[in-house]
């Protein structure tokens, strides 16, 4: 199976404060903090844990490849003709075209472009950088995402079996284990994608936001799940 969030593990994360910097409590969690560079030379801080849980679910609500993720700016969103919407607007990094993608703004991705953004010029990089100005590795925040999701309680069991050469599974890897067992940075596109099939969205559309060109590479993202098998048996006959 393909793992993703469901809608309620992403607000999970998101309505989860007690390891922000704002939270007299948030050195029972971890000790390590992030400075984001303002204008004027000012300075704000959060913890680790709060900006690599920020971008999490930012990434789920656009859809975007963590190296895109890391290196967007406040100018990638952009305001429709009358203002009355918005839109997340890069060119995937990946791509062998620069394909540019366009993703509504939500709720979600709003509030966290609007913590980020205050006090910063439109060429300022959306999300904090390290001290020698480099974007946060993938590696790191990998590193910390098992332990976010275990302080959230991301307990859903899941299973990511194993296969040997031959195309077996590898004996003891099919036993479901917790969620937060298998976070990475890949589980944003695989969630925003089920999100959008959720709700029904059209794949072209779909494919359009998330920046694939084949649905045979599309489909990867995600798998038919037993709610859907359920709904669809009881069709038959």
């Amino acid at each position: 199976d393909v793992i993703y969030l469901l809608r309620e593990e992403v607000l999970k994360l998101y309505q989860f404060t007690k390891f922000n910097f704002t939270s007299p409590n948030y050195s029972k969690y971890t000790n390590v903090v992030i400075t984001d560079k303002l204008k004027n030379y000012k300075v704000r801080t959060y913890t680790n844990y709060e900006v690599y849980r920020d971008m999490i679910v930012f990434g789920c609500g656009v859809g975007c490849r963590y190296g895109d993720l890391v290196n967007l700016k406040l100018d990638n969103y952009q305001f429709s003709k009358d203002r009355t919407k918005g839109f997340f607007v890069f060119r995937m990094s990946k791509s062998r075209v620069g394909k540019q993608v366009k993703v509504p703004i939500n709720n979600l991705t709003f509030n966290i472009w609007k913590k980020y953004s205050k006090n910063k010029r439109r060429t300022d990089y959306l999300f904090p950088r390290t001290k020698t100005g480099n974007p946060i590795s993938n590696q790191k925040i990998n590193k910390h995402l098992k332990t976010i999701g275990e302080i959230v309680e991301l307990k859903r069991l899941v299973s990511n079996p194993k296969f040997n050469i031959e195309g077996k599974i590898v004996n003891g890897t099919d036993t479901r284990v917790p969620l937060y067992d298998l976070l990475t940075s890949h589980i944003i596109r695989r969630t925003f994608i089920r999100e959008g099939i959720e709700n029904n969205i059209p794949t072209h559309t779909l494919m359009s936001m998330s920046g694939h060109t084949t649905e045979k590479v599309f489909r990867k993202y995600f798998s038919t799940t037993t709610k859907e098998l359920d709904e669809g048996g009881k069709k038959m006959f």
